[in-house]
C-alpha cells in the first residue's frame, strides 16, 4: 500500500511532537499543551473531511485510539513522571466541574463524545436507511444495546422509590450507557471485514507508542528503579497491551513469510513485554494466562501437534527466564518479580479489604436476594472498611467487584442482563473466529473473545465496568463482531 503525501507529513508531525513532548516534560521548560498543538491542527484538519461525509469507521477508530493513549489522570500513573498521555487525559477523562471549573457539570468530554456520536450514528441512519431494505441484524443489535440500560433504569427506579440519592444512583451506574453506546458505535463502523484488521493495527501502532513513553519514563524518572510504586503505567492499560500483543501474535502465526516478519513481531513483543510486566497487573496475567489455556478447549479440532509443542517450549523458556533471575536485582529481575509477588502470600494479620468489600456484597445479595437494593444507595457494611477515599473516592458506593456489585445493588435481573451481553458477545466471536472464511473476520472473533474473558475478570477482581476505557474498547469490539456475525450468517445487510 502507497501511502498519500499527507499520511507521511501526519506521521512525521506525530512523532516530531511525541518526542518533543517526551524532552519537554523532563529537561525543558515548554509545556505539553504547546507542543501538541501543532499535532492537533493537523491531525484536525485531517479528520475533517470524514466528519462533514459522516464516515462512522474513522470517526470511531480516531476515537477508540484516544482512548487506549490517553490516561485517567486521578488513578495517578507514572507517579513522579508526567508523560503526555497522563497530561492530556484530564481534557477526555476529568469531570468538567473540575476541568473548566463549571459547577454541577459532573459529565466528561469521553461521555459526551461517546452518547453524541452514538446519537449521530442513530440519526443518521434513521433518515439514510432504504425502508425497503431490511438490517438483519437490527434485532439482535437493539436487544444488545438495550438490555443493561433498561435494566439498571429499572434499578434506579427502585433505589429512588425508596427514597435515596439519584446523584448516587447516576454514579453508580455511568458506565452503562457508555458500554451500549460502544457496542452502537462498533456496530455502525463495521462495514466490510478488513475494518476489523485496520482497527486492531493503529490500536496496537497507539500501544507501542504507549510503552515507548513508558520506557523513556521508567529511564528517565524511575532510574530503572520501581521502589515501592505499584505500577508503571495507569493499569487498565495492561489489558490494551495484553491486546496487541495477542493481535502480534496472531498475525505473526497466520501471516508470516520471511525472516522479517519474524524480527518485526519480535521486536513489538519485546517493546511491550517490559512496561506489561513492569505494571505487575496480576488481573491482567490471570486473564492473557486463561486466554492462552483456553485454546486448545474452544479450538480442540484445529489444533495441531505442532502447536502444542510451539506453545509447550515457550512456556519452558519463559519458566527458564524467571527461575533464572529469581534473585536477581536490578532489571534483570523484572521477570521474576511479579511471580514472587503472585506466589507470596499477604503476612500474618494484614487486612484484606477486597475480601471484606466481597463479604458485604455476599450478604446483601443474601438479604435482598430477589429485588437487590437498588441504585442510589451506599453499600451494604456488615464489616467496617477502611476509608480509603484518599485513593479511591468511591469506595463506599461502587466497590472493586463489579459483578457482585451489580448483583447486589441491580439484583438478578441485572446481573442476567450483564451475563447475557457477555454470553452473547462470546458466543458471536467464537462463532466468528471458528467458521468465517475472511482472515479480518476470523482476527475480530480471536481477539474479541479473549478481550471479552479478560474483561469479565476485571470486572470480577479491580473494576472492570467502573473504569469508562475497558468498557469502550470491549463494546466496540463486541459491536463489530456483531455486525460481521449478522452479515456472515444472514447475508449482507445494507444498513
Amino acid at each position: 500500500m502507497v501511502l498519500a503525501k499527507r499520511d507521511i507529513v501526519i506521521f512525521v508531525s506525530a512523532l516530531t511532537a511525541a518526542a518533543i513532548s517526551m524532552v519537554s516534560y523532563t529537561s525543558g521548560p515548554l509545556g505539553i499543551a504547546h507542543a501538541t498543538i501543532p499535532l492537533m491542527l493537523l491531525i484536525s484538519c485531517s479528520l475533517f473531511p470524514q466528519i462533514i461525509n459522516l464516515k462512522s469507521f474513522h470517526l470511531v477508530s480516531a476515537l477508540a485510539a484516544c482512548v487506549v493513549f490517553l490516561d485517567e489522570s486521578y488513578n495517578n500513573p507514572f507517579y513522579e513522571g508526567s508523560p503526555p498521555s497522563e497530561l492530556l487525559g484530564p481534557l477526555l477523562f476529568d469531570r468538567w466541574q473540575i476541568l473548566f471549573d463549571l459547577p454541577g457539570m459532573q459529565f466528561t468530554t469521553f461521555e459526551i463524545l461517546t452518547i453524541f456520536a452514538a446519537l449521530g450514528f442513530f440519526i443518521y441512519r434513521a433518515f439514510t436507511r432504504d425502508s425497503r431494505s431490511v438490517d438483519n441484524g437490527s434485532y439482535l443489535m437493539r436487544f444488545m444495546v438495550l438490555i443493561l440500560p433498561v435494566t439498571c433504569t429499572a434499578a434506579v427506579c427502585f433505589g429512588f422509590w425508596r427514597g435515596h440519592d439519584m446523584a448516587m444512583a447516576m454514579t453508580q451506574n455511568r458506565f452503562m450507557p457508555v458500554l451500549s453506546a460502544w457496542i452502537y458505535l462498533g456496530y455502525c463502523a463495521y462495514d466490510q471485514p478488513e475494518n476489523a484488521t485496520r482497527l486492531f493495527k493503529l490500536l496496537t501502532a497507539v500501544v507501542i507508542l504507549k510503552c515507548f513513553e513508558a520506557w523513556y519514563v521508567f529511564a528517565a524518572d524511575f532510574g530503572f528503579k520501581m521502589d515501592s510504586r505499584e505500577y508503571l503505567m495507569e493499569h487498565i492499560t495492561s489489558e490494551s497491551i495484553a491486546m496487541a500483543m495477542v493481535f502480534i501474535g496472531y498475525t505473526w502465526w497466520h501471516k508470516r513469510r520471511h525472516l522479517g516478519d519474524d524480527l518485526l513481531a519480535i521486536f513489538a513483543i519485546v517493546i511491550m513485554m517490559g512496561p506489561y510486566l513492569l505494571n505487575l497487573r496480576r488481573t491482567s496475567y490471570i486473564g492473557l494466562g486463561l486466554t492462552g489455556i483456553l485454546l486448545p478447549v474452544l479450538y480442540r479440532q484445529a489444533v495441531k501437534i505442532r502447536h502444542l509443542i510451539i506453545a509447550a517450549a515457550l512456556a519452558c523458556t519463559a519458566a527458564s527466564v524467571v527461575l533464572a533471575t529469581w534473585n536477581t536485582p536490578g532489571p534483570l529481575g523484572t521477570f521474576s518479580r511479579p511471580v514472587k509477588r503472585f506466589l507470596n502470600p499477604p503476612p500474618p494479620g494484614e487486612f484484606d479489604y477486597r475480601d471484606v468489600e466481597n463479604y458485604n456484597n455476599y450478604r446483601s445479595i443474601m438479604d435482598q436476594p430477589l429485588s437487590g437494593r437498588g441504585f442510589g444507595v451506599s453499600l451494604a457494611r456488615y464489616l467496617p472498611l477502611l476509608d480509603i477515599s484518599t485513593v479511591y473516592p468511591l469506595y463506599e458506593i461502587v466497590p472493586h467487584n463489579n459483578i457482585l456489585f451489580l448483583w447486589s445493588l441491580g439484583g438478578p435481573i441485572t446481573m442476567a442482563a450483564f451475563a447475557t451481553t457477555a454470553a452473547f458477545g462470546i458466543a458471536v466471536c467464537i462463532r466468528l473466529s471458528r467458521t468465517s472464511r475472511a482472515y479480518s473476520t476470523r482476527l475480530l472473533g480471536f481477539i474479541g473473545w479473549g478481550m471479552i474473558v479478560r474483561w469479565l475478570i476485571f470486572c470480577w477482581a479491580d473494576l472492570g465496568l467502573a473504569f469508562f476505557r475497558l468498557p469502550a474498547i470491549t463494546g466496540l469490539v463486541m459491536g463489530m463482531a456483531l455486525r460481521a456475525f449478522c452479515k456472515t450468517e444472514k447475508g449482507v445487510s445494507r444498513a
